[in-house]
């Protein structure tokens, strides 16, 4: 049988921690395990205890996934604040903690060609990179 390869926070954590691996988990994220981290006897244990959990297909809708991509370059991109003069700098990392509405939202007001409808059907990461893909056109 396969193991997944994301993880979420389990019912007896409210955050996990693994210094040995940098893995950090926080409420409302799933994160990808790297072939390390499947091996870290800290994180099997926390597995087994209950800890964390394995996240399904579910989880991966719903909650902000950090891939194991995301984490080691993440993809930047400039933007013009209207209230503000100065840049913001816009990463993969700080759009993926929105919620999904708040994305759609975002996406509809940089211009985005897909209804609302079909923003609606995209999954989390594909909202991200569309919003930074509308960024970098400006």
């Amino acid at each position: 049988m396969a193991k997944s390869k994301y993880v979420k926070l389990g019912e007896k954590a409210s955050m996990f921690y693994d210094p040995t691996t940098k893995l950090k988990v926080v409420p409302g994220q799933v994160v990808e395990l790297s072939n390390d981290n499947l091996r870290s006897k800290r994180i099997i244990r926390a597995i087994k205890a209950g800890h964390l959990d394995h996240a399904d297909s579910d989880d991966l809708e719903e909650l902000t996934v950090i891939t194991l991509k995301s984490l080691e370059a993440p993809t930047k991109a400039k933007a013009k604040d209207d209230d503000d003069d100065g840049d913001e700098e816009v990463t993969k990392i700080s759009l993926m903690r929105f919620k999904k509405d708040e994305l759609i939202e975002r996406a509809m007001e940089e211009g985005s060609e897909f209804s609302q409808e079909e923003l609606d059907e995209l999954k989390k990461d594909q909202l991200v990179d569309e919003i930074l893909g509308l960024l970098e056109e400006e």
